[in-house]
């Protein structure tokens, strides 16, 4: 076991990066990002009326509001709360690992592997798949242990899986799986305490649902309906055949949002989606199978974001099938044990529409995916034939593919990244404000990268009104909205442009003329709307 001291030189450097990541990544914000801040802001000041929201899981948005209670502003809170939820990722992932490589420096290096992500990972988007992703390592670390382990252990599991479904409500399902999945195991593997295994895994669901349930029932009375989550429905809807629309109502529609929210995307759940059934028709049925298919596809192309991950997979399925039993030993324990949170976690999302922009929906895989590669590379180079030299060379060779990718992710971060939308919106927000212009914001949503009109909103405190996939100048000036941000070289800039009765800001918003150019937005000062 590493020293005490090297344990703390690890945590400071470790708590240094998170910090320089944040502050490289001070004004970057995602659409999530402003739901959940905005959320934790209604909470911070008891407006339980705004904040309950079926769509957006509340824990996440719970840390912010206590953050923002000690004086904080709104994204160095949210930042603050994304390094936290990088610690519990790393610790989740820690507890893994403990139950997996037999090799200690192994294990060492995969939890640094996990720092490095989580830092790049923290400072890429304000989501709670960071946090979720750690419970989810705790809670199965602990199933592991049932099998001959105490109460503790699925007292621990249950209070996590029930603090994950509080972090992002997918983790409900999982835990429920997961936890009949680990109980089978067990008792596979020890008939002998069946009723001990049962006991124990009971127990872990029992105290899941004691976490969970009391949010649950404010969900429920909430909505008039038993329901765990809205995201579910929505999520799904998204996934529809054509032509049915696969984007958020709040992006391609202009509205004004309910008084005292920014935007109706802080609560979509009662927004219109096209719910469909791929039961209701053949063709239905023929779509949904072919989109797990591809979904599936995706996952495994998705993983060489986790360095390279499909070849250590190839790896692993080769030294598989080189043991007579056709299980791997993994530390102690069989390797379908690390294959249960993949297949279940795949297994949940595959309905669904996933791309390769939601790694995250996969953070809580790394030490899976982690142990069981460097297991198999070690079986591949573990014979008879096979030099201590060689083995060490071989399990160097894994690690650094399962490294470059997170190193390389840290260092665009750190060093090399270049400005994001929102912080494009935020030099022009702060324009604003110096200008005393301010007002609705409408449009943004059509640009390359992320919402810069959602964004400007949030900087300047003002609803965004939404946008359309086809927008016009006469629309925009009918919505309400006294500033329009939009795409610098699309047809509605160039509308309205050559309208009398707006305002172009640029030389305002950006009086540099490099900047003006650089910039992929524009914004618009809007006439105020007649009066009929």
């Amino acid at each position: 076991m590493p020293s005490r001291a090297l344990r703390a030189i690890c945590l400071a450097v470790f708590t240094l990066l998170l910090a320089a990541a944040a502050l490289r990544s001070e004004h970057v914000l995602n659409p999530d990002g402003v739901a959940y801040i905005r959320i934790g802001q209604y909470f911070a000041r008891g407006d339980l009326r705004l904040a309950i929201s079926g769509y957006w899981s509340p824990l996440l948005s719970w840390m912010i509001a206590v953050v923002l209670r000690f004086g904080l502003g709104p994204l160095p809170a949210a930042r603050l709360t994304m390094a936290i939820s990088a610690m519990v990722y790393v610790a989740g992932c820690g507890a893994v690992l403990r139950k997996g490589p037999t090799v200690s420096w192994v294990r060492r290096a995969g939890v640094l592997i996990a720092a490095v992500a989580a830092t790049s990972w923290s400072a890429d988007l304000i989501t709670p798949d960071l946090l979720a992703g750690g419970l989810i390592s705790i809670a199965v670390a602990r199933l592991m242990a049932i099998p001959g382990g105490q109460t503790i252990d699925s007292v621990v599991a249950g209070i996590a899986f029930g603090l994950a479904y509080l972090a992002k409500a997918v983790a409900l399902p999982f835990a429920l799986l997961a936890t009949l999945a680990y109980a089978i195991l067990a008792i596979r593997r020890d008939r002998t305490s069946a009723s001990a295994i049962i006991r124990s895994a009971s127990l872990s669901l029992i105290v899941t649902l004691v976490v969970a349930l009391p949010w649950i029932g404010i969900l429920s009375t909430h909505y008039g309906t038993l329901l765990f989550s809205t995201s579910g429905p929505i999520n799904h809807a998204l996934a529809g055949p054509p032509p049915l629309e696969r984007s958020h109502p709040s992006f391609r529609t202009i509205e004004r949002p309910e008084a005292g929210r920014i935007t109706s995307w802080e609560e979509p759940s009662g927004m219109p989606y096209a719910a469909w059934s791929p039961f209701s028709s053949a063709a239905n049925l023929r779509y949904q199978c072919l989109l797990l298919v591809r979904n599936i596809g995706t996952f495994l192309g998705m993983l060489d974001e986790f360095g390279s991950s499909i070849a250590i997979l190839a790896l692993a399925v080769l030294a598989l099938a080189r043991r007579r039993e056709g299980l791997l030993p993994v530390g102690r324990l069989p390797a379908q044990w690390f294959f249960v949170p993949i297949a279940l976690l795949v297994a949940l999302y595959a309905p669904l529409h996933i791309d390769r922009e939601n790694l995250r929906f996969f953070y809580s895989l790394l030490p899976f995916l982690f142990t069981i590669g460097m297991e198999g590379i070690e079986m591949l180079a573990s014979s008879d034939r096979t030099g201590r030299k060689i083995r060490i060379a071989a399990t160097v060779a894994g690690l650094l593919l399962f490294a470059w990718a997170p190193l390389a992710r840290l260092a665009s971060v750190l060093i090399g990244r270049r400005p994001a939308a929102s912080e494009i919106a935020f030099e022009a927000s702060e324009a604003l404000r110096r200008n005393g212009i301010s007002g609705p914001v409408v449009g943004g949503a059509g640009a390359i990268q992320g919402v810069p009109g959602l964004d400007v909103a949030f900087f300047i405190d003002q609803p965004w009104y939404g946008d359309l996939p086809q927008p016009s100048a006469t629309a925009y000036e009918k919505s309400g909205a006294r500033i329009a941000v939009v795409p610098r070289w699309s047809s509605v800039a160039r509308e309205l442009g050559e309208d009398a009765r707006v305002k172009d800001l640029d030389s305002i918003v950006f009086p540099d003329a490099a900047a003006r150019t650089g910039s992929e937005i524009k914004l618009f000062a809007l006439p105020p709307p007649a009066i009929r």
